[in-house]
C-alpha cells in the first residue's frame, strides 16, 4: 500500500507500516459526503481508489468544486494537527475506498514513534 501513496513513500518505512497497521478502511459510494464544513471528526483520509472532491461555499454561486483528490492523496491533516472543526467539505466523486487515520491513533502512535508528528507536518506542507 505504501507504493501508492506519495506521502507514505516520503516518510520512514517503519512509520508508514505502523500507520497502515492502525488505520481503518471505508468504502464510500459516489455522491456521499466524507465530511462537511464544521464537522468535528479528526481523521486524515487517504484515497486508496476512486476520487474525492473538496467543496467550498461561494456566496455568489453556492457550492462549488475546488479540488480533486485521486488515488494516493491524503487530506484532512489540519484537523489532526489543530483539533479544530473542518473548514471545508469533501465528497466522493465516484465509489471510493478510503484509508482513515484518526487523531486519536496519531496521538497513541506518537508514544511509540514521536516522528509521526513530523510526518503529519510534512503532509501538511505538501
Amino acid at each position: 500500500m505504501t507504493e501508492q501513496s506519495p506521502w507514505l513513500r516520503l516518510i520512514w518505512l517503519d512509520l508508514a507500516e505502523l500507520i497502515l497497521e492502525h488505520a481503518k478502511t471505508a468504502s464510500v459510494k459516489r455522491g456521499s459526503q466524507i465530511y462537511g464544513f464544521l464537522d468535528s471528526d479528526q481523521d486524515m483520509v487517504d484515497v486508496y481508489s476512486g476520487a474525492t472532491g473538496i467543496q467550498i461555499e461561494d456566496s455568489d454561486t453556492g457550492i462549488m468544486l475546488a479540488h480533486v483528490f485521486g488515488p494516493g492523496a491524503w487530506f484532512g491533516e489540519a484537523a489532526v494537527l489543530t483539533g479544530l472543526p473542518r473548514q471545508i467539505g469533501v465528497f466522493a466523486l465516484n465509489d471510493c475506498e478510503l484509508i482513515l487515520l484518526s487523531a486519536l491513533i496519531v496521538e497513541k502512535l506518537a508514544i511509540k514513534a514521536p516522528t509521526i508528528w513530523r510526518a503529519v507536518g510534512i503532509r501538511s506542507s505538501e
